[in-house]
């Protein structure tokens, strides 16, 4: 499945131009076949700890976001940790990142997991919220600026049917010209839950 969506440069605070000069189609083959074969492994800590941020949510907030964190290699990502960074959406035309707070966490989780890195990012959808919006083309635009090949990860907090929905994305620019970007399409990743031992007997 593929989203498309219009970008611009990131900040601690961004404005969104319109977006209805977007292209309809992006082939998914743009993204590069080794990329889009990528599985993504996530392990159940990374769940519940995404699904407790989203229950204590600042009141009135839609949706939480934060950062990823493990290994990749050539076939896989493997999201082991991840926490949780503060952000404002303001409509569709702003969003304001906890940039300070985030290297401020990552520098310490590496004191403790120095062996992982930021895989990227994920955010909540509920109540049948799409999985990408603008802003999320915007917060994804941040990380790509910050951190190589970033993943979008979607935690659907429903439950609909009881059933935790988790989606993975990979992003890449669309140009027109080398130095203006025009779009961004999302192609949809393999997600796996992967347990160790421990967490096994935990379930």
């Amino acid at each position: 499945d593929n989203a498309l969506c219009k970008m611009a440069e990131v900040d601690e605070k961004v404005e969104v131009p319109p977006a209805a000069d977007a292209p309809e189609d992006i082939e998914e083959e743009e993204l590069g076949a080794e990329r889009v074969k990528q599985v993504v492994k996530v392990h159940p800590v990374v769940l519940f700890s995404i699904l407790d941020h989203y229950i204590h949510r600042n009141e009135g907030q839609g949706r939480v976001i934060g950062t990823l964190l493990g290994t990749r290699s050539s076939t896989a990502v493997v999201v082991k940790n991840c926490f949780p960074v503060p952000h404002v959406e303001k409509g569709e035309e702003e969003v304001a990142v906890g940039k300070d707070f985030l290297k401020t966490m990552l520098a310490l989780h590496e004191r403790v997991n120095a062996n992982e890195e930021v895989l990227g990012w994920y955010a909540t959808a509920s109540d049948g919220n799409i999985m990408i919006n603008q802003q999320s083309c915007l917060i994804q635009d941040f990380f790509s600026a910050e951190y190589p090949d970033p993943v979008h990860m979607v935690v659907d907090t429903s439950l609909a049917n009881n059933v935790l929905s988790v989606k993975a994305f990979l992003s890449d620019s669309v140009q027109l010209m080398p130095d203006q970007v025009l779009a961004a399409a999302f192609s949809q990743l393999k997600v796996e839950l992967q347990c160790s031992e421990p967490e096994r007997i935990g379930m």
